[in-house]
């Protein structure tokens, strides 16, 4: 279970870089204000940095309270049922840990931290005449 939450942090983590990058393509004209008024490539990576991990944590956030609750619902009323000829039961167990909690949310978190890395370089970079000449 836990490598397939992995490949949905994944996934969304993805998503995150594409926005990033999207933001960065958007905001190309007020990134170079900001480096023409002194601002170091530092201060810019930190800017999308924060950006994408507050996305992260939200993200991470929603989806707990999203699987806690869907968790409780399902182990309570067992809506889901499955043939019990072929897998010996016939609703879908369902047992939460508070670990499989925290272990997922800590990869969400690093995974989108890792992944804005890469988006908030790339704003960096940018030369100042060149961002406020081809807006």
């Amino acid at each position: 279970m836990f490598i397939i939450l992995s490949f949905i942090t994944l996934v969304a983590a993805f998503n995150i870089a594409a926005t990033l990058f999207m933001i960065v393509t958007m905001k190309t004209r007020e990134i170079g204000i900001l480096r023409a008024m002194g601002a170091k490539r530092k201060d810019i990576q930190a800017i999308f940095v924060i950006q994408g991990v507050i996305v992260g944590v939200i993200g991470t956030v929603l989806g707990n309270i999203a699987g806690f609750l869907l968790s409780f619902v399902l182990g309570k009323y067992h809506f889901i049922s499955i043939p019990k000829d072929v897998y010996l039961i016939d609703t879908l167990p369902v047992k939460m840990h508070i670990t499989d909690f925290l272990l997922v949310s800590v990869c969400a978190l690093a995974i989108s931290f890792i992944i804005t890395l890469y988006p908030a370089y790339k704003a960096s970079k940018m030369e100042p005449q060149d961002a406020i000449r081809y807006e």
